[in-house]
Parts: C-alpha cells; sequence; structure tokens
C-alpha cells in the first residue's frame, strides 16, 4: 500500500515488470465509485522506472451490513511477504484504514490512539475536502508525542502511469510530530476500482502503478 499510510519501509528495487494495461471491467462506472479494490486476487504492483518495488494483493473481501466491504491486503517487497496484512473498511463513503494483523496469529497491531474511543483512519473522503487525525504510537515512537495527520481531497486529476492513465482523487497527507515541527507530506492519487495508482513524497514521484489485475469476478451468490 503504496500505503496508504505512510510508513517509512525501506524497499529495494526488484525485476523489471512490463506495463500492463487495465482490464476495462476493474473500472466501476456507476455514480458512486470506490476507490480501492475489493475482489479478492486484485493485485497492484508499484515502482518506478518500469521496476517492481512492492506489491499488494487483496487476500479478503468481506462484505458487511452496512453496506461496506472489509478488505485485507498482503504487501510483498521483492517476492517477500510482509508478516502482517492491512485491514480496510472501503465503500462509496471512502477508503478507511481499520487495523493491522500479524498473519502468524491475527492479532491487531494497530497503533494507539489519542482518544479513548478509536475511529478508523480515513484515507480517501470524496464528499469532503479536509479532515484530520491525530494519535499516539509511544511503541514506535517514543520520542515523537501526539502525531497529527491532516488530509486534503484536491480533487480529481488526470493521470498517467505505467499502468494506463486514470482520473484519480488526490489526497494531500500532512503528517506533524510534537517533538519534530517538520512538515512531511505525502500525496496519493487513488483510482476507483484499483486504489493508489501514484505517491509522491514532498512533491518528488515517489511510485507508480505498473501493472493491476483486478481479480475474478465472484460468481453469483459469492
Amino acid at each position: 500500500m503504496s500505503r496508504l499510510l505512510a510508513w517509512p519501509f525501506a524497499l529495494a528495487l526488484a525485476a523489471t515488470a512490463a506495463a500492463t494495461p487495465v482490464p476495462r471491467d476493474a473500472l466501476p462506472t456507476t455514480p458512486d465509485p470506490v476507490y480501492y479494490p475489493t475482489r479478492v486476487g486484485a493485485k497492484r504492483a508499484m515502482g518506478v522506472n518500469g521496476r517492481v518495488m512492492k506489491t499488494y494483493t487483496v487476500t479478503v473481501a468481506d462484505p458487511q451490513p452496512d453496506g461496506s466491504v472489509r478488505v485485507y491486503e498482503q504487501s510483498e517487497s521483492r517476492g517477500v511477504p510482509f508478516p502482517f496484512q492491512e485491514v480496510l473498511s472501503v465503500s462509496p463513503k471512502g477508503v478507511f484504514w481499520t487495523g493491522i494483523v500479524r498473519n502468524e496469529d491475527g492479532k491487531d497491531i494497530r497503533d494507539v490512539r489519542v482518544t479513548p474511543k478509536w475511529e478508523p483512519e480515513c484515507l480517501v473522503r470524496p464528499e469532503k475536502a479536509r479532515w484530520e487525525w491525530s494519535l499516539l504510537d509511544p511503541a514506535r515512537f517514543p520520542q515523537a508525542g501526539r502525531r497529527v495527520r491532516t488530509y486534503e481531497a484536491v480533487g480529481v486529476e488526470r493521470v498517467v502511469v505505467p499502468a494506463g492513465t486514470f482520473r484519480a482523487m488526490r489526497v494531500e497527507q500532512s503528517t506533524r510530530d510534537e517533538a519534530n515541527p517538520a512538515d512531511f507530506r505525502r500525496t496519493a492519487w487513488y483510482a476507483p476500482g484499483v486504489g493508489v495508482v501514484q505517491t509522491a513524497i514532498n512533491g518528488r514521484t515517489l511510485e507508480q502503478l505498473l501493472s493491476f489485475e483486478p481479480g475474478p469476478i465472484p460468481a453469483k451468490g459469492q
């Protein structure tokens, strides 16, 4: 992913991947699209200069009573899976990061939140221009203090990447720590039914979508 979360993973370059056009049936045409894949087997390959840095595969897509889909996504670097999967809630209302679970036991190891009542962090919210989340993570960042993430949906833009051309929602994320006032800015472009197609850090392109496999269409009744 490319995560949608701005975690500083050290990513090594891997094998070159040919750009693969996105299948037409992967691009929803509904009036209220979702900005993430919701089929089991959907796979994104992200990288730079045609070389894969990371892949993201949907392993679980569980429809919920409220109409959203709970999506589990497995990340890999150079073919080696990360020891955890990220969990997201996907619906026309937006994409919400709801947790991160270890593969070995399914234990949720998400960040510790400031507020007593935890709410999922929103990564994309099409109907709202600006929103903010505060969190504490004393285990991983003991010196950071309170961490504030401010998100802003700038609008829909035309984005050209190796996998094709998309009309994608541009989201600016600004992260500040109490202990470090420097502003870390991350930009992500989300395409309907595909998810992140491009990311940038402080204005410099970090990753682009090299290929996308939408996953098989579920059989009726599934």
